[in-house]
């Protein structure tokens, strides 16, 4: 079967408001990953390349929803994941979890997408925002140098590799907690 042939057959990548939960396989789940990493990846650098000035709609409109569908995926496969887990499904999880959380911790370190929403905040279109609009740009501004923005490089590869730590280990924990609750087990003998 071909590449093509194996991502049109994967509910992962096509999910909409209805989950097709009946449908959804563990080998679905690193295909899927993969492919939504590396569009992500594609949508951030298409944010970093953008030749016009910054705009509203094309730097933290864009930035919004640049990674939509790989959220949506991975939270859909962590659900399943809590409640519904399997050996298969427990290790495409655990295989592709450190790689989503290293990338999205390396978002706010791109220096080129930090340099692209400085610049936007700058313009008088950004000075203009009001209500909701105002409040993402002051929150992704804060949410980026909280995140390492400004740090060194040196420092960014320790975040990030922190990061990818700190993504196992919450992981592990959750699964750890989840087959100790399957695991346990009440006989009651006197029913009175």
């Amino acid at each position: 079967m071909s590449e093509n042939a194996v991502h049109q057959n994967n509910p992962l990548l096509n999910l909409g408001f209805n989950v097709p939960f009946e449908a959804l396989s563990p080998s679905h789940v690193e295909p899927a990953a993969l492919a939504l990493l590396e569009l992500s990846r594609r949508n951030i650098e298409a944010i970093e390349s953008e030749p016009s000035p910054p705009t509203y709609d094309n730097t933290l409109g864009r930035l919004d929803t640049a990674t939509e569908r790989l959220e949506v995926m991975m939270t859909v496969v962590g659900h399943l994941e809590t409640v519904m887990t399997s050996p298969e499904l427990r290790d495409a999880y655990n295989r592709v979890r450190p790689e989503v959380s290293a990338f999205y911790a390396s978002i706010p370190l791109r220096p080129l997408l930090w340099q692209r929403l400085k610049a936007f905040a700058a313009t008088a279109e950004a000075a203009a925002l009001t209500g909701a609009r105002a409040r993402f740009l002051a929150k992704t501004l804060e949410q980026f140098r909280r995140e390492g923005a400004e740090l060194n490089p040196a420092d960014k590869a320790r975040l990030e590799a922190i990061s990818r730590e700190l993504a196992e280990v919450t992981s592990r924990y959750g699964q750890n907690v989840v087959a100790a609750t399957a695991a346990f087990e009440l006989l009651v003998e006197d029913e009175a």
